[in-house]
């Protein structure tokens, strides 16, 4: 997976040389900020066609988020350090925001284990070796990870002993993006939201389609077409 600077770098030369994008090819991207720097009125029929994953907030799903607690965070961003601050909560990194939830599940766990234990409940053993040192009562603290719920930046946030993932109504957040040609010029592209995957819904498995809902707007393939491509690409 390939950061955003570099897909647009990979994205400009497979311009220049040609004949491996649109129509030949559909482009699948991860990294949704990779056509920022791509000239919009160049080579519109060798872009049309891309889908592009993202993973968005909760939010977009008007799922229950702490919003209170998102508002405080970017005030105390605002007043730390204003020159990097984000007026705007959707210019948030969705990672910052998965980040911001864990660390706030550290410290609650923490504080409940100062609670039961003040005396050591901030020892560590094996200092001396930082990939060997440990918590000294990380068997509590574990124990009380997993008995802590709380509504986060991202949803709920809950864990089960017998998981690595969050459990229940929590999950992740997806949105398939489309380059189509712009509604207002031939020679310029727009991004168009197709599809939505809300990850709370149970039962999902990995190669499950019936989670990804559309959002009417029709998918436009390579070539320009409005439907799914059969053929492949000949070898010359």
């Amino acid at each position: 997976m390939a950061a955003g600077n570099v897909t647009t770098k990979i994205i400009r030369q497979s311009l220049e040389v040609g004949e491996v994008m649109a129509p030949s090819f559909l482009w699948i991207l991860t990294a949704s900020n990779s056509l920022v720097d791509i000239p919009n009125d160049q080579n519109v029929n060798q872009l049309v066609g891309m889908l592009m994953l993202r993973q968005v907030s909760p939010q977009a799903f008007n799922q229950l988020t702490e919003t209170n607690l998102l508002n405080e965070s970017l005030n105390i961003w605002e007043e730390i350090d204003p020159r990097s601050f984000q007026e705007s909560s959707s210019k948030v990194d969705i990672f910052a925001l998965y980040a911001f939830d864990a660390a706030w599940l550290l410290i609650l766990a923490l504080q409940q284990l100062c609670q039961r234990n003040s005396t050591n409940c901030l020892s560590f053993e094996n200092t001396s070796n930082c990939f060997k040192a440990r918590l000294t009562a990380q068997e509590d603290f574990h124990k009380i990870l997993q008995t802590i719920t709380f509504i986060g930046l991202t949803g709920r946030v809950q864990f089960h002993s017998n998981t690595t993932d969050r459990i229940d109504d929590t999950g992740v957040y997806y949105i398939i993006d489309n380059i189509q040609p712009s509604r207002m010029s031939t020679n310029k592209f727009q991004i168009v939201e197709v599809l939505q995957l809300n990850g709370s819904l149970q039962y999902n498995t990995y190669n499950s389609t019936t989670a990804w809902v559309t959002t009417g707007n029709i998918i436009r393939w390579p070539g320009q077409r409005n439907e799914i491509p059969t053929d492949y690409a000949l070898l010359r």
